[in-house]
C-alpha cells in the first residue's frame, strides 16, 4: 500500500468517529436484514443521524432540512407518503414464494431522480426490486432520511392549531401556504424549493403530514449475492438471443455503460430529419420554456443547437406518438437494435453494428471513416446500472465475448470541485465496497472532449470514489476526500473496474490496497463522468426535480468522445 493510501485511511480513522459510525450504520440495517429480513426505519433513525451524511446535514436539528428530504423524496416513488411496508426482492419468483404473488400486476410507479423498479398495491405496500445487494445502501438510507424529516414537519404541524385543522380536512394546504410556512419554520428559499420540486398532491401531502408520523417497516425477502451474479448471466442470454450473438464470440465487441438516448440520437439522424416538426412543436407547446432556448441557440454561434434538438426530440415523442414507432424503424436502419429483457435486471441494451453507420445520417459533429464500412465490430451499450449490479453484469461480459476490446463508461458523479454539469476525467478511484484504490489508463483525455464543449469545463486526472449510496459519504470523509485530491463522488466505476481487475489479473481483488489496473494493449477503458450534484452546497443539486439542460451539453459531448473514440480505434 502506498502512504498516501495509508495516510488516507488512517485520516478516514482518526476524524472524528465518522469511519466507525458507517460501519455501525450499515451493520445496524445489514445484520438486522440478514438475520430476521426486517426491520422498522424508526430503529435507524438514531444511526442515521449519528453518520452526520455530507447530504443530511441538519438532521440533528429539531428543524426540517427541507434539502435532505427532497433528495431523497426524488429518489422514491410519489405514492411513498402513503407506503408503511416496503418490500425487497429482486424478481416476481422470490415475491411470490415469500407470500406475494402477482406482484407485477401491480401498479407500477416511478422515481424522478432514480432509475428502479417500484411496484404499489394501491394500499400501503411498495415493492422494490433490487439489481444487487448494494442496492440496500441506496435504498435504505433514502427511506431513513425521508422518515426522519417528514416527522419533524408532523411534530411541528401537530403542535399547531393549523396542523390540526388540516388533518381533519378543516383547511387545505393550498389555501394556507404561508401559515403552514411559518408552522415549520420554514424561510421563503426552503418554502420555494418544496412547493416547486414536491407539487403534486399538495393538500393530500400536506393533510397527511399533519395527521400522523411515518413508521417504515422494511421486509427484505430472501437474497443471495451468487443470485445476482447467475441472474447476470441469464440477462446476457437473453440479449444475445435478441441481438444474434453467439456463445463464446470472438467478434470486436466494445462494451459502453451510459444512458439510453445519447449514443441513439448521435447516429440514427432521426432529430435532424424531424427538425422542423420538432421546432413547430417547440413554438406551440415550448415545453419547459424551451422555445426561448431554441431561440437563443440559433443566435449564439457558440452554442450547439443540434443537442437543444435532441434534447427537445423527447417532449415531441411524448406527445407524438406514431413518431416514437418511426424513430425505432429508423435506428434499426441506421444500424441501432434495442432491446430491454422482461426478467432481471430490467437494463435495456443496445446494439450498434459500425459497418452499417451512415454518414449522412450520422451527427454533424463526428468523423466516421470510410473504413469501418468493412468493420465486424459492434458497440453494446448498458443503460447504465447503479453499485454493484455493474460488476455482476461486466463480469458475465468478460467472460462471454472473447474479442472484447475496450469499456466505456459515461456516469453522473457528485463533484466537491466545479458546477454542475461539467466533466471530470478520472484516473484513479477508492472502491468503497473494497476499500481498494485502482490507478488506471484513461484513454479518453481533455483533447478527445474539448472540440464538444461550448459552456461547461472538463477536468483532466482527477480521482473519485465509489461510494456504497448516496447518503453514505459523511461530511468528514467528504473533508479528507477533499485534501487527497478526490474531486467526484458515484457509484458505479469502482465496481467495473474490479470487475476488470478480476478479468485480467484471473484473481479476486483484494481489500484496502493500492492497485494498478493491469490492461493489455489492444484493451481500451474510458471513464467520463459528468456533475449532478454539488454535496459541499447541497442548495444547487436541488433547485430542480432534473439536471434537464444544465447536464445536455455534458452528456452529448461525453458521449461523442467516446463514440469517435471507438472510431478512432477501428479504423487503424
Amino acid at each position: 500500500m502506498s502512504s498516501s493510501l495509508r495516510n488516507y485511511f488512517s485520516r478516514l480513522k482518526s476524524t472524528s468517529t465518522q469511519a466507525s459510525a458507517l460501519g455501525a450504520y450499515v451493520m445496524s440495517y445489514g445484520d438486522r436484514l440478514e438475520t430476521f429480513r426486517e426491520l422498522t426505519v424508526g430503529d435507524l433513525a438514531p444511526h442515521h443521524v449519528s453518520f452526520d451524511s455530507s447530504l443530511h446535514r441538519r438532521a440533528k436539528d429539531s428543524q426540517p432540512d427541507i434539502s435532505a428530504f427532497l433528495y431523497a423524496a426524488l429518489r422514491l416513488p410519489e405514492c411513498i407518503n402513503r407506503v408503511e411496508r416496503v418490500l425487497i426482492a429482486p424478481d416476481e419468483e422470490v415475491f411470490a414464494g415469500a407470500g406475494y404473488p402477482g406482484v407485477s400486476t401491480w401498479r407500477g410507479v416511478e422515481s424522478r431522480a432514480r432509475r428502479r423498479r417500484y411496484h404499489y398495491d394501491g394500499g400501503t405496500i411498495l415493492a422494490v426490486f433490487v439489481h444487487s445487494i448494494s442496492d440496500l445502501d441506496d435504498l435504505v438510507p433514502t427511506l431513513c432520511a425521508f422518515q426522519v424529516e417528514w416527522n419533524k414537519m408532523h411534530g411541528l404541524l401537530h403542535q399547531s392549531s393549523l396542523g390540526k385543522a388540516l388533518a381533519r380536512g378543516d383547511t387545505v394546504a393550498s389555501l394556507a401556504g404561508e401559515q403552514i410556512r411559518r408552522a415549520l419554520h420554514l424561510g421563503r428559499a426552503d418554502w420555494d424549493l418544496l412547493q416547486r420540486v414536491w407539487p403534486d398532491d399538495w393538500d393530500f401531502k400536506f393533510a397527511g403530514l399533519a395527521a400522523a408520523p411515518l413508521s417504515f417497516t422494511i421486509q427484505r425477502l430472501p437474497l443471495d449475492v451468487r443470485y445476482f451474479d447467475e441472474a447476470a448471466a441469464r440477462w446476457w442470454d437473453n440479449v444475445a438471443a435478441r441481438f444474434g450473438i453467439n456463445a463464446d464470440e470472438d467478434r470486436p465487441i466494445y462494451i459502453v455503460s451510459s444512458n439510453n438516448h445519447g449514443l441513439a440520437n448521435l447516429i440514427s439522424g432521426f432529430a435532424a430529419q424531424r427538425e422542423r416538426q420538432i421546432v413547430d412543436f417547440l413554438h406551440e407547446h415550448n415545453p419547459e420554456g424551451l422555445r426561448r432556448n431554441w431561440a437563443d441557440d440559433r443566435r449564439d454561434p457558440d452554442r450547439n443547437s443540434t443537442d437543444l434538438l435532441y434534447y427537445a426530440l423527447r417532449h415531441y415523442l411524448d406527445q407524438v406518438p406514431a413518431a416514437a414507432v418511426e424513430k425505432l424503424e429508423n435506428e434499426e436502419a441506421a444500424g441501432l437494435t434495442r432491446y430491454c429483457p422482461d426478467t432481471y435486471p430490467r437494463i435495456e441494451a443496445q446494439k450498434i453494428e459500425l459497418n452499417r453507420l451512415s454518414a449522412s445520417r450520422i451527427d454533424p459533429l463526428l468523423n466516421l471513416p470510410p473504413a469501418l464500412a468493412q468493420s465486424r465490430t459492434w458497440v453494446i451499450n448498458l443503460e447504465y446500472p447503479l453499485g454493484l449490479a455493474a460488476k455482476h453484469l461486466l463480469s458475465r461480459a468478460c467472460a462471454r465475448f472473447k474479442g472484447l476490446r475496450g469499456v466505456f463508461i459515461l456516469g453522473k458523479s457528485a463533484a466537491v470541485v466545479g458546477r454542475l454539469g461539467d466533466i471530470m476525467v478520472p484516473a484513479q478511484v477508492h472502491d468503497g465496497h473494497t476499500g481498494n484504490r485502482y490507478h488506471f489508463h484513461n484513454t479518453i483525455s481533455i483533447r478527445r472532449i474539448t472540440p464538444y464543449l461550448r459552456r461547461i469545463a472538463a477536468f483532466d486526472d482527477q480521482r473519485c470514489i465509489t461510494v456504497r449510496g448516496t447518503f453514505l459519504h459523511g461530511r468528514e470523509t467528504l473533508k479528507t476526500l477533499i485534501r487527497d485530491d478526490f474531486t467526484g463522488i458515484e457509484m458505479e466505476v469502482g465496481p467495473y473496474i474490479g470487475a476488470l481487475y478480476k478479468h485480467f489479473t484471473k484473481t479476486d481483488p483484494p481489500f484496502n490496497s493500492d492497485l494498478d489496473l493491469p490492461l493489455p494493449r489492444h484493451f481500451s477503458l474510458g471513464v467520463l463522468l459528468y456533475t449532478s450534484d454539488t454535496p459541499y452546497n447541497i442548495r444547487p443539486s436541488l433547485l430542480s426535480t432534473r439536471l434537464g439542460l444544465t447536464g445536455l451539453e455534458a452528456a452529448y459531448a461525453a458521449s461523442r468522445a467516446i463514440l469517435q473514440r471507438i472510431f478512432d480505434l477501428e479504423r487503424r
